[in-house]
């Protein structure tokens, strides 16, 4: 892809993703579910171009957090990086179950890190049970919402 074309690119699908994890922070918390859409477009230009991909992710992760922090986080830690990890393990692997699982993987350390060392609550209230369960709760989680 050339340069030109890649910038072009990633200008227009950062907007998109900037839009769409936005929607819950101006309309209402009713839209939070438009939010899964933002990873699309960071998935589309990290599948063409890994290195666009990387500069998308974080370009739009700064431009989602100047408007709203908690929605820069969140993306951050969850669709933008779903976005990119997928994206750039099907990129070399060309595989079907490797990039999920890679994927998974990042999605569920990004949620323990936010869920017990910064402690913001990523189900909206504490996860029931022993330890193991609620590590167990969040690997199945993650496993399914990169499926």
């Amino acid at each position: 892809m050339s340069n030109l074309r890649g910038m072009t690119l990633s200008g227009l699908l950062i907007s998109i993703a900037v839009v769409l994890q936005l929607v819950p922070a101006f309309m209402s918390e009713v839209f939070v579910a438009a939010t899964m859409l933002s990873a699309l477009p960071i998935f589309i230009i990290s599948i063409m171009s890994p290195r666009f991909g990387i500069l998308s992710y974080l370009s739009a992760s700064i431009l989602i957090s100047i408007i709203s922090i908690h929605e820069g986080m969140m993306f951050v830690f969850t669709n933008g990086l779903i976005g990119v990890a997928l994206g750039i393990s099907e990129f070399y692997l060309r595989d079907r179950i490797r990039p999920i699982v890679i994927s998974a993987l990042f999605l569920f350390c990004s949620l323990v890190t936010l869920n017990y060392v910064i402690g913001i609550s990523i189900f909206g209230s504490k996860i029931p049970g022993p330890i193991l369960v609620q590590i167990m709760i969040l690997l199945t989680f993650s496993l399914i919402y990169c499926a």
